[in-house]
């Protein structure tokens, strides 16, 4: 095992439902070092040629790198860019990269496209597509809000913007919780 990596990450496919640990070889994780190489590796594995940046069958991976979990460290997202077609990368600070290795995981591969809104519930090992439709329009406050109750979670905080709901070119994601949260 290397220092600082559980060594498995989560698959998340939202059009199937199904939810699948990935165990990561050490050689990839000497190689492609951090969330945002482990990113762009997952990119380049996984999104063919010509793929539709917006579509299902492009991945979203937010990744951990070795030092999360120390007072430092952020959240890699790697995705294809729609705007360019090349990979786009950004980074979050908050409590979500800490939080995700806490639960024992060092990414997550988020790809399909749900019939419905939905939410990806992380509680430890518990991993959970919810039904998001009642939090559809609603500001991130409001949002946050509804969760805490429906979880009986004071401090869940974490969901998308509402620019994301509609698929904008640019966007945030408030990302900072307990309980950890993504929206699809």
């Amino acid at each position: 095992m290397i220092g600082g990596y559980y060594e498995k990450i989560l698959d998340i496919d939202l059009s199937t439902k199904s939810i699948k640990e990935i165990n990561l070889e050490e050689e990839v994780l000497r190689k492609f070092l951090g969330g945002r190489g482990l990113g762009a590796w997952y990119l380049w594995k996984r999104v063919r040629r010509g793929e539709d940046a917006l579509g299902p069958g492009n991945v979203i991976c937010l990744m951990t790198g070795p030092l999360t979990g120390l007072p430092l460290g952020r959240t890699a997202l790697v995705s294809k860019n729609p705007l360019t077609n090349g990979i786009a990368h950004s980074t979050a600070g908050g409590n979500f990269h800490q939080e995700l290795k806490f639960a024992g995981y060092d990414g997550l591969l988020i790809t399909g496209k749900a019939e419905k809104p939905v939410y990806v519930l992380i509680n430890d090992d518990e991993v959970e597509i919810k039904d998001a439709s009642a939090l559809w329009g609603l500001s991130t406050h409001e949002t946050i809000e509804k969760l805490k109750k429906i979880h009986n979670d004071p401090l869940l905080r974490s969901r998308q913007s509402p620019s994301e709901e509609e698929k904008a070119f640019q966007s945030r994601t408030s990302r900072s919780s307990k309980r950890l949260l993504t929206f699809g």
